[in-house]
């Protein structure tokens, strides 16, 4: 099961960025996430794309933040985040491998 889940996954970060798009329209919003975990290997979300995934979000309700390789993410995905409450509820904050992170975004979680 979990090697499927994996493989769908693969796939679904291989679509063009549009395509992927389309399919955020369909499956959102989420606003009841606990976790967000992106990562493992160099992912093409931008922060465009990842504000959209999250759109509607309750970020106080948000106790993981896993972002590891997203490497087209900036300040401006945390501070999206913070502005929808992420940050205080968190218990779990693991970031790395994400070059336009600075520590003005880390100061808006």
């Amino acid at each position: 099961k979990r090697t499927a889940v994996f493989s769908t996954g693969r796939a679904l970060w291989k679509l063009p960025h549009d395509d992927r798009m389309t399919l955020w329209t369909d499956l959102g919003p989420f606003p009841s996430l606990r976790r967000i975990r992106l990562g493992g290997s160099p992912w093409p979300v931008d922060d465009e794309e990842f504000a959209f995934i999250l759109r509607g979000i309750d970020g106080s309700r948000v106790e993981e933040l896993f972002l590891w390789g997203v490497a087209k993410l900036s300040d401006v995905s945390l501070k999206f985040l913070a502005e929808r409450g992420c940050g205080q509820t968190l218990r779990i904050l693991t970031l790395g491998y994400m070059n336009k992170v600075t520590d003005g975004g880390l100061l808006a979680l």
